[in-house]
Order: structure tokens, then C-alpha cells, then sequence
């Protein structure tokens, strides 16, 4: 995202459309990495939906 920020800031400060912007300076830093998801992935979706139709209907 900020490569996208820095383009469109950079034509309207040679324009003089736009004050000197601080998006230009900043260097972002890389993140440590996120815990494991815990979000369902498709199989488990997939088991969960058929367990709940077979006691709904059973």
C-alpha cells in the first residue's frame, strides 16, 4: 500500500499541488509473524456443515 501512496503523492509535489509529504521518508518495517489462524479451513467447514445437517435432520 504505501508504494501505491508514494506514487500518487509524487506527481502533485512536482505540480506543487502538495507540501512535502512524511509518506515519502517512512520506511516500513517488517512484522513479526502472526500466531497461527484460528479460523476454520474448508475441509473442517465442510465436516462441520455435514455433522450439523445430519443431527438437524436425524
Amino acid at each position: 500500500m504505501l508504494p501505491t501512496l508514494r506514487r500518487s503523492i509524487a506527481p502533485a509535489q512536482r505540480r506543487d499541488k502538495t507540501a512535502w509529504n512524511v509518506a515519502i521518508l517512512v520506511t516500513v518495517l517488517e512484522g513479526r509473524p502472526s500466531p497461527r489462524s484460528k479460523a476454520l479451513n474448508l475441509e473442517q467447514v465442510k465436516a462441520l456443515l455435514t455433522a450439523a445437517s445430519w443431527s438437524v435432520s436425524g
